[in-house]
């Protein structure tokens, strides 16, 4: 826009713009014409990118407002230059004080005299809109050359902005809570307090961890914390066990549905005759009650079949099989026969119930012959 002859410096400003765009999200320069954008150009002093973006480290500030001198003698001279102040901050490095120094006419605006000639030269270039160009343009080789040149640069900002934090970033004081499962709360305890975190000790069954070693941690492990933060570590107790409930004399439903109510499981149920109870009343149980068990453990049950078994009686004396009978729980009844001869003693000619399974507590009548001879 002034008139000067156009050289490589030139295409490091055009990408010192880029970076500023990269940097801040916004053009250095905005107006609503393109007269007003080139005086902006010639004339004005752009905003330090971190005044846009508060993430961006004074060094880059440096460096995009040094490519973007007005004066060609106070930008980068050479790409080469350009790239290693891109690789210094790359490498958490601060701008020289020679490269602070060179921004100090940038940072506080152009001199009048400078300023004064830049409007003449935009007010010739608004009016004279049929002037033509006298002035050749830069040879093909110096195009070609600042694309190279953007090219590069370009990869080099993009690579810092990929891998590199900014400088100003204060370091993290965030603590990651270590994985401590399988160690003794002992261990657990110093492993936290290495990382300046509070270990507080927390009991909880496990049938798969060793009794006294740790399960877990709450935060879980590879969570982000404070300093200073308590960490729950849960120190297995071992299986958990439950109680065995007292079984005998229930019913078979009500059983059942106290071993369940225990954590504990029914195995086999086992039916035996037993004069004395009836059908479906428990008998005994494979576990004892009162004992403790492992959570899970199944109990077998012995119930009563609510039936007995008797003996073909006859030609026992009355006395004796009704001895026997009543031993099984039956209630026996006596019938005297006087088409037959009596006994003495009577003895049992016939039984109302056949031998074999009968249910508990049945009534059976024994006959016997009562006649005279």
């Amino acid at each position: 826009a002034k008139g000067d002859p156009v050289d490589a410096r030139a295409d490091l400003y055009s990408t010192g713009v880029v970076l500023y765009e990269l940097l801040s999200g916004k053009q250095p320069f905005r107006g609503e014409t393109p007269v007003a954008i080139a005086y902006q150009h010639v004339s004005e002093t752009p905003v330090a990118p971190s005044e846009i973006n508060e993430s961006v480290p004074r060094s880059l500030d440096a460096i995009a407002l040094r490519a973007l001198a007005k004066d060609p003698y106070q930008r980068y001279q050479d790409a080469a230059g350009f790239r290693e102040a891109l690789d210094a901050t790359v490498d958490g490095k601060a701008p020289s004080k020679r490269q602070v120094g060179a921004l100090t006419s940038e940072l506080y605006g152009p001199n009048p005299r400078q300023a004064a000639e830049t409007a003449r030269s935009l007010r010739q270039l608004s009016t004279d809109t049929t002037m033509k160009r006298t002035q050749p343009g830069p040879p093909i080789a110096w195009i070609w050359a600042g694309v190279a040149i953007i090219a590069v640069l370009l990869i080099s900002v993009l690579f810092w902005a990929l891998s590199v934090r900014p400088t100003t970033e204060a370091p993290s004081t965030a603590r990651v809570v270590p994985d401590v499962s399988g160690m003794t709360f002992e261990r657990a305890e110093e492993s936290l307090a290495a990382l300046d975190l509070v270990a507080v000790e927390q009991s909880e069954s496990s049938a798969d961890v060793t009794e006294g070693n740790v399960i877990r941690t709450e935060p879980a492990a590879e969570t982000s914390v404070n300093p200073g933060q308590e960490v729950d570590v849960f120190v297995s107790t071992g299986q958990e066990l439950a109680e065995v409930p007292v079984l005998e004399g229930l019913g078979q439903d009500a059983a059942v549905q106290a071993l369940e109510d225990a954590g504990l499981a029914v195995g086999t149920i086992n039916r035996t005759n037993d004069p004395d109870l009836a059908e479906g009343i428990v008998i005994s149980a494979d576990e004892t009650a009162g004992d403790e068990v492992p959570v899970g453990t199944t109990v077998d049950l012995t119930v009563a079949s609510g039936r007995v078994v008797i003996n073909d009686v006859t030609g026992y004396t009355v006395e004796a099989a009704t001895r026997e009978l009543e031993d099984v729980g039956l209630s026996v009844l006596t019938q005297e026969d006087q088409s037959c001869a009596a006994s003495a003693p009577p003895v049992v000619r016939s039984q109302s119930l056949a031998p074999g399974e009968v249910p508990v507590h049945s009534e059976i009548t024994l006959t016997y012959c009562s006649g005279s001879s």
